[in-house]
């Protein structure tokens, strides 16, 4: 998942300091005019210790362009930002 964000489809999710796992997807629903779902997973945080996980699922998408990385990826990027801000929780 690291090397999806390092070159291939979830590109978008790079950040400095941080490593970043994600993997993106589409489902074609064969319907006309086409849709499609589009998702992404990730994980990210220091190198070899993860403090976030997330799932960003978009429904019903219209048009042949939707996919995982264009649509899910920037709603997951915008999450992941405010995540890795936010001060590490102690004590659980």
């Amino acid at each position: 998942m690291v090397t999806v964000v390092e070159q291939g489809t979830a590109s978008s999710l790079v950040t400095a300091g941080v490593q970043v796992g994600g993997k993106t997807g589409t489902a074609q629903l064969g319907t006309e005019p086409p849709r499609q779902h589009t998702w992404i997973m990730a994980f990210a945080g220091p190198p070899g210790e993860a403090h976030v996980a997330l799932a960003v699922v978009v429904l019903n998408q219209t048009g042949g362009g939707a996919t995982g990385s264009s649509i899910a990826g920037p709603v997951a990027r915008t999450v992941l930002d405010a995540a890795l801000a936010l001060p590490p929780r102690q004590g659980r």
